[in-house]
C-alpha cells in the first residue's frame, strides 16, 4: 500500500472524528438547551404554585378570620339570648307581682264590703300565670261603672261592627 491510500485513510478518519466529535458538541449543547427550557419551566411551575399557595393560603386564613367572627357573633347572640331571657323572667315575675297586689286589692274591696264577690271582677290572666299565652276573651268593663253603662258598651260593639259592614261593603260573616 502506498502512502497515498495511508493519506486517504487518515483524512477519512480525521473526517470521521470532526463530524462526530461536531454531532458530540451539538448534542452536548442541545442537551443544555433543553435543559434550560426545563428548569425555566420548572421555575414558572414553581412561581405559579407559589402564587398558588398564596392564594389558597389567604383564602384559609380569610375562612378562618369568617370562622372567628361566627364564633363570635354565636358567643354574642348567646349573651344577648340570656340577657333575654333574664330580662323576661324579671317580666314574667313583676307581672305575677302586679297580679298578686290586683288580687289582694280585690280581696280588700271584699273586706270593706263582704257583700261583693271578691271574685266576680277579678281576671285570671293566663298570660301572667302561664308563660307565652294570651288571652284572647272579652275585655272587662272597670268594676266602679255601672251595669246599664256596661250594657250601652256591649250594643256600641254591634254598632261599630254595623258601621264596619257598611264601609267595607262586607258583612262579618264573610270574612
Amino acid at each position: 500500500m502506498d502512502t497515498s491510500v495511508w493519506i486517504w485513510i487518515i483524512l477519512v478518519i480525521i473526517v470521521l472524528l470532526v463530524i462526530v466529535g461536531g454531532l458530540a458538541a451539538v448534542g452536548r449543547k442541545r442537551r443544555r438547551v433543553l435543559a434550560e427550557q426545563q428548569s425555566q419551566e420548572d421555575r414558572e411551575k414553581a412561581d405559579r404554585l407559589r402564587a398558588q399557595a398564596k392564594d389558597q393560603d389567604l383564602d384559609a386564613r380569610e375562612k378562618h378570620a369568617a370562622a372567628l367572627r361566627t364564633a363570635a357573633d354565636a358567643e354574642q347572640a348567646a349573651v344577648a339570648a340570656e340577657r333575654l331571657r333574664v330580662q323576661a323572667e324579671q317580666q314574667r315575675a313583676a307581672a305575677a307581682e302586679d297580679a298578686d297586689r290586683s288580687k289582694a286589692t280585690y280581696l280588700e274591696a271584699a273586706t270593706v264590703d263582704p257583700d261583693t264577690d271578691p271574685t266576680a271582677h277579678a281576671r285570671n290572666d293566663p298570660a301572667v300565670e302561664t308563660p307565652g299565652v294570651h288571652s284572647d276573651g272579652p275585655v272587662l268593663a272597670p268594676v266602679d261603672e255601672p251595669v246599664s253603662r256596661r250594657e250601652d258598651r256591649a250594643d256600641a260593639g254591634a254598632g261599630a261592627e254595623a258601621g264596619d259592614e257598611k264601609r267595607h261593603g262586607r258583612r262579618r260573616e264573610d270574612l
